[in-house]
């Protein structure tokens, strides 16, 4: 009985450890696309900007 207690408080305590890692994962991807994106579009502005002052 102690033992199995005890091999579901290990499972219980991986199945945790994998979800908060797996959040925390998907939680930085989601900041790095879109800084990433953001910084994408400061690059496109700043682009545009280059491309308009050459024409001028």
């Amino acid at each position: 009985m102690s033992s199995f207690g005890l091999e579901f408080f290990f499972f219980a305590f991986w199945a945790i450890l994998i979800v908060v890692v797996f959040v925390v994962a998907v939680i930085i991807l989601l900041d790095f696309s879109t800084l990433l994106k953001l910084k994408i579009k400061q690059n496109q502005v700043k682009l545009n900007a280059m491309i308009k002052d050459q024409k001028s």
